[in-house]
């Protein structure tokens, strides 16, 4: 499973370190470092040049520009709803509580999850970055297609420039 197999790399990566995710220091992540890591890995960082003038880190183009934490939430709901996954799942993987009587008789069991797993797997290998590697190309959908947005696919280009992709379609659309 992609998730599985990357936390198992990250696991190995750390090498029997307290925490799986740490800054440089070995240290909890603050939020605020993980604030500024999240608004430049969305929005794309300038470069940043020494004193001398020289290169000292290279910019990178935007993910996708203004996406907010609470975004990625919405997607989750979203392709879960595609997935056909129950909603009695969905609350529990989004943390809500259900609502009346569901609450008290409706309960998610190992098939459920299983079935949830396989269509999210299916869904990840299907993606053209699944297949190239994360690094050399990220895609995502329009994170919140319930505010009006179409869904759309986004692949940074060089320069910071996006394509637009239509599901199914291959006509492309620049946004320069």
């Amino acid at each position: 499973m992609f998730l599985a197999d990357l936390l198992s790399e990250r696991v190995e990566a750390v090498g029997g370190r307290p925490l799986l995710f740490a800054n440089r220091c070995g240290e909890p992540i603050r939020h605020s470092d993980f604030w500024h890591a999240w608004r430049a890995a969305c929005d794309g960082r300038l470069p940043r040049y020494a004193r001398d003038g020289s290169l000292r880190e290279p910019g990178t183009g935007p993910v996708y520009r203004g996406l907010r934490f609470q975004d990625l939430r919405h997607t989750h709901k979203t392709i879960l709803t595609e997935l056909a996954v129950p909603e009695i799942l969905q609350d529990e993987r989004l943390g809500h509580r259900p609502p009346g009587m569901r609450r008290v008789y409706d309960h998610t069991t190992l098939p459920m999850r299983e079935a949830m797993a396989d269509g999210l797997q299916t869904l990840w290998e299907s993606r053209p970055d699944a297949r190239d590697g994360l690094s050399q190309r990220q895609a995502l959908s329009d994170p919140c297609p319930a505010r009006g947005g179409r869904v759309v696919d986004q692949r940074v280009r060089a320069g910071g420039s996006r394509e637009h992709r239509m599901p199914g379609s291959r006509q492309l659309l620049a946004d320069r």
